[in-house]
Parts: C-alpha cells; structure tokens; sequence
C-alpha cells in the first residue's frame, strides 16, 4: 500500500489500483486505515501489475486476476526458486525485507515521500523484519527506517506501538488454548488443530501466532497443523518456523 501512494503520488494522471482481499487485509490490520476506492476486484490487460515479497504463485490471494495483466513486474526477497510468472523480475536474497525493495523503487523514481507514505512503507519495513530481530547485523533495514521516520510525526508513531503492543481477550483465550496444548516431540513443539478447533478459531491468523510458541529452550523448531475439511476435500496446513535448523 505504501509503494502505491508512492507510484500514485508519481504518476498523478495515471489510474493506480490495488487487487487484494480486503476482508484478509482488514484481519490482519484492524486499526489500519486506507483509501478503499483504489481497492478493485478486477484488472484487465491494459493494467500493469507489480506483485512484491513473494516468488511463490500459492502465496499471491488475488493470483489468478493478476495474471489477466498486460505485463507483470514481481520483485522479492525470499530464497526459494521463483514460479510465478513475470516480465521482469528483480530477486535480492540478502535483504532482510521486501519492503526495503519498494522503498528504492520510490527513491529511484525520485517519489516526495509523505507522511502516509512513509507510514505504510515503515509498518512493511517493521512487520516483516520482526522488529528488526531477522535483520541480524544488516544495518539497511534500520537506516530505512530512519529515513522513513523523517517524515512520520511523534503522535503517528505513539499511536503504531499502541496499536502493535495491544492485547484483546481473544488473544488471551488463543494463547491460553496454545499453551493448554502444546506438545512436544524431539525437538519440536507443536499444536495440532482438528476440524472443530479450526472452527473455533476460524477468526485467528496462525501465521502471526505462530511465534507464541516459538524459542522454547531444548525445541529449536515449532509448528502449528490445522485441519481444514472441506465438501470433497481435506487440507493440513502446516505453519513452522526455527530458530536455526
């Protein structure tokens, strides 16, 4: 969303959209606020896409309208091989950040950064960092996030971590359910969901759970299994992550 009001700040007379879920988007970010008139259902073939922080087809939601584009630009920073398709392509496995991609895309085309920009390129930058943690000592993410600041008032800021930091009772009862069970096998630990679990929590996003369960001492490796049954079809969907293996 950042790098759109970057481009639409560029490109004023050019019409500039976003293909996404919205009802996904609004889970995820409850106090996020944006412009939903450049939210589209559809594009056609005189659009240009740019899809980011993915080389993997099953992880873009929109996918199949995307690919109705005339031509599609993806840029990514993950390592796995790239099976989407693209007519150009710019892969950067070092960074830490898909984020600090768009960033120097707005800066290349020489964008005037503004608050709102800036604001929502900083929560890309941030979220997808960890807060810094998966940066390691790579310094650019952080000097992004300086240059990003420059431009976001104190007030935005306070009101970010409030939001970021807060805790709802539903929170509560899901961290209360990880840890009631939670079980351990070698050096794993890990939560299985059945059908009526899943149900339960069908308003959770494990991907951003995940980690309540993660760096436990002796269990480098943590998971979470949710069962999905469908009307001709069952999924397993496997959420994990490590702190080095």
């Amino acid at each position: 969303y950042g790098l759109l009001l970057a481009l639409k700040s560029k490109y004023p007379t050019k019409e500039i959209v976003w293909v996404l879920d919205q009802e996904e988007m609004k889970k995820n970010f409850t106090w996020l606020e944006f412009d939903k008139s450049v939210c589209v259902e559809n594009i056609d073939s005189s659009y240009l896409a740019i899809i980011g922080d993915t080389s993997s087809q099953n992880k873009v939601s929109q996918y199949d309208k995307l690919l109705t584009a005339g031509k599609i630009i993806c840029f990514d920073h993950h390592q796995n091989d790239i099976n989407i398709k693209h007519d150009i392509f710019w892969k950067d496995s070092t960074l830490p950040a898909s984020t600090i991609q768009a960033i120097e895309i707005a800066k290349y085309l020489e964008v005037n950064f503004t608050e709102e920009i800036a604001f929502n390129l900083m929560i890309g930058l941030l979220t997808d960092t960890g807060n810094f943690q998966y940066s390691l000592g790579d310094s650019r993410p952080v000097s992004c996030f300086g240059e990003m600041l420059e431009y976001i008032s104190n007030d935005r800021m306070d009101n970010f971590w409030r939001n970021m930091r807060k805790r709802t009772m539903r929170d509560i009862e899901v961290e209360r359910f990880f840890y009631d069970n939670l079980k351990f096998d070698g050096k794993v630990a890990y939560i299985t969901f059945n059908e009526e679990d899943t149900k339960a929590f069908s308003d959770i996003n494990f991907k951003l759970k995940i980690n309540s369960i993660g760096n436990i001492e002796g269990y480098p490796i943590w998971a979470i299994f949710v069962k999905e049954t469908h009307e001709d079809h069952v999924d397993l969907k496997l959420h994990f992550r490590s702190n080095g293996p």
